[in-house]
């Protein structure tokens, strides 16, 4: 079994400048569990995943900027790609 066999065809992303509120109703509306942030040339800055948003949440007080912060200081990086061929 290979990657394109498994993989989501329909690309949804975000910038670095999308909330994280906004990014998390993306993923709850498309059913996905995380989303790539591509920079204004279409460049792969990163990825922000459900995982990301949950630790962003277990920060304690600090919770309250977390729907606040934009996907640079949530996201997971730094990315590594794939082939879905390979």
């Amino acid at each position: 079994m290979l990657a394109r066999d498994i993989m989501t065809r329909t690309i949804l992303s975000v910038t670095p400048d999308h909330s994280i509120r906004h990014a998390a109703q993306i993923m709850l509306d498309h059913h996905v569990s995380g989303l790539p942030v591509i920079d204004d040339a279409g460049g792969l800055v990163g990825m922000l995943t459900e995982g990301d948003l949950l630790r962003r949440v277990e920060l304690g007080p600090r919770r309250s900027r977390a729907t606040r912060a934009r996907p640079p200081r949530t996201m997971s990086g730094p990315t590594v790609g794939v082939s879905a061929t390979r």
